[in-house]
């Protein structure tokens, strides 16, 4: 079988620009981080040349704070790792305690004892975008690739193809030097393909652009 390509037209990206507004004008941060940082993955240079204020950002990051008040590490781990990929250099200004990284990797033993593999590898892969050599000199252990691994092919089993590009887009992040031994075939990822197709065709343009992003970490070579 033929791999389809993963294709983003001009319209397309106007929808989920579209999107993004709407997210503004009803002041939902999160999804407005969520879809932006999504739109960021897409097409970097495109969506940099996109004016985000003041206010947006005073917006995010506010709710950023928020969690760390509250010690919601995991929140605020995946909303930094957000707002680094939508605007990375206003983030390099956030600075994180010592204290506050190691009730993050905190966060990771948790689901190592609950055997949450899905939760481990969102919470890994978020950790990995904010600090990429802190998280490295970690060491992810072969027991942690493994249960990743053991999510993954569970996902497969029973053909939830969104829930494949999200777990296989987060280990691809997380270990690329192991991830190039996880095998997708052509008609896997047409099936994931077909998600995208899905929620293009019924203009939901926010499960476009998340499907996109993975589709887009999962094919990109480094």
């Amino acid at each position: 079988m033929t791999r389809t390509l993963l294709a983003i037209s001009d319209i397309d990206w106007e929808h989920m620009l579209q999107e993004l507004n709407n997210y503004r004008e009803g002041k939902f941060w999160r999804d407005f981080t969520w879809h932006g940082s999504r739109m960021a993955v897409i097409d970097a240079p495109r969506f940099f040349k996109m004016h985000i204020s003041d206010d947006d950002w005073a917006a995010m990051a506010r709710e950023l704070e928020q969690h760390r008040a509250r010690g919601s590490w995991d929140a605020f781990a995946a909303r930094l790792s957000r707002l680094k990929l939508m605007m990375p250099d206003r983030v390099q200004a956030i600075a994180v305690s010592e204290n506050e990284w190691q009730s993050m990797y905190g966060m990771l033993a948790k689901y190592v004892v609950q055997q949450n593999w899905t939760n481990f590898a969102s919470h890994a892969h978020h950790i990995k975008i904010i600090h990429p050599e802190r998280f490295d000199s970690m060491k992810l252990r072969n027991q942690d690739w493994d249960g990743m691994v053991m999510a993954l092919e569970r996902f497969r089993t029973n053909t939830e193809w969104n829930h494949v590009a999200k777990q296989a887009s987060y280990m691809k992040i997380i270990d690329p030097g192991r991830f190039v031994n996880i095998a997708i075939s052509d008609d896997e990822w047409n099936r994931m393909i077909e998600v995208l197709e899905a929620a293009k065709n019924g203009n939901y343009w926010g499960k476009f652009a998340a499907q996109a992003s993975r589709l887009k970490t999962i094919s990109s070579p480094t």
